[in-house]
């Protein structure tokens, strides 16, 4: 996306920031309320209809929801894998926010998805099962990464493959303003703002080899005819390959929405729309090593290597991606006290392009998809 288009797209955001409150309040940016409050937190909630219902709620207000969502899967995957498929964590969300007499107010929203943590995972021997002298727990007479391994008790590794494995972190700042009841009693809220979300996709594949004297790759296991003799007895040398690589996706940019609630006795429902557009500012860390363990012209029998080689590569780099999105959420609230009340929700959130995800860096404009329930609790909405 050029510079002078997300220019465009910003200057309208601010143009409708500045002209929506003219036809319903007067605009008062940074007025905000003091906190007052008649300590009743566990007064008798007000659900009586006669004369239109509850008046709006005024003041300072605040939400807490735990979320349990299904976050969609990179393109690329290992083994097999498409876009489409999702795997569910779990997360956090706040509201905080104030609506003073004018019906007008600011609102603060955050986000944390921590994950998922999908991964194939294949517990793997080397070649000598177990060395004697580096039990776990024992000082080694050689280097750590040597050792029989504390979570098996043998000498193993554990190969990684990720499927799905990430981290979002997201933060709104948004300007409402409430219109006047409509003609069933509901109530609508257009809003308008800024945004900011940082999604981290991490990558790792691991691949264990082993080689004879020749450096012919041997296969692992005993050979499927014996009087061939080839197998993992004749192998001297074992090898570990890992790429890691991770992209982060900084997405600044602003949104546009309307919110709709309506009380119904105990019940309060609402829907929330969002229009997201961003630039997402992309970096890309990858890092190959391999480990080599050489044993000699014989065949390991619990020793630790003659010899470790090592080798490291790293690269990175960065790029831009126009993204574009919305966020629809229907939740339904039961009012216990006056000021406190439990609700249940749903989310879905589409980041339709632009994501960067996996190894590959030309595959930097895959989307992300969120769905999933929301619990939680509120304080004066």
């Amino acid at each position: 996306m050029s510079t002078t288009r997300f220019a465009s797209v910003l200057a309208a955001l601010a143009t409708a920031l500045a002209l929506a409150p003219v036809a319903h309040a007067q605009f008062k940016p940074f007025n905000f309320p003091k906190p007052e409050s008649d300590f009743q937190f566990f007064a008798p909630a007000d659900c009586d209809l006669y004369g239109g219902g509850p008046r709006p709620k005024t003041g300072w207000f605040a939400t807490f929801d735990r979320a349990y969502v299904n976050v969609s899967r990179p393109r690329i995957t290992y083994p097999t894998g498409t876009h489409a498929m999702g795997d569910f964590t779990w997360g956090n969300r706040f509201d905080v926010g104030y609506v003073d007499d004018d019906c007008s107010g600011w609102l603060v929203t955050g986000w944390h998805i921590d994950g998922p943590n999908e991964a194939d995972e294949v517990r793997q021997e080397r070649l000598n099962r177990f060395v004697e002298d580096a039990s776990p727990g024992n000082a080694p007479a050689h280097p750590a990464a040597d050792n029989n391994l504390r979570l098996t008790g043998d000498r193993d590794y554990i190969l990684t493959n990720t499927l799905n494995v990430g981290d979002l972190t997201g933060i709104e700042l948004n300007k409402t303003w409430m219109w006047k009841p409509l003609h069933h009693g509901g109530r609508l809220q257009p809003l308008a703002g800024f945004r900011y979300i940082k999604f981290i996709d991490f990558y790792q594949r691991q691949t264990y080899l082993r080689y004879d004297d020749d450096g012919i790759i041997v296969p692992i296991g005993p050979p499927a005819d014996p009087t061939i003799g080839i197998g993992s007895l004749d192998a001297t040398t074992e090898a570990l390959f890992d790429t890691a690589a991770g992209v982060s996706n900084n997405m600044v940019g602003g949104q546009l929405g309307i919110r709709w609630d309506q009380e119904i006795n105990r019940w309060n429902l609402s829907g929330d729309f969002k229009a997201m557009v961003f630039q997402n500012f992309q970096y890309f860390n990858r890092i190959d090593t391999a480990t080599y363990n050489l044993y000699g012209g014989a065949t390991p029998s619990g020793d630790s290597p003659d010899a470790i080689t090592f080798q490291r590569s790293a690269s990175s780099g960065h790029n831009s991606e126009f993204v574009a999105g919305f966020e629809v959420r229907t939740e339904a609230a039961y009012r216990v006290t006056r000021d406190f009340s439990v609700r249940l929700g749903f989310e879905f959130m589409d980041l339709m392009r632009g994501i960067g995800r996996g190894v590959d860096h030309q595959y930097n404009d895959q989307n992300l998809l969120l769905y999933g329930l929301t619990m939680g609790a509120t304080y004066n909405r």
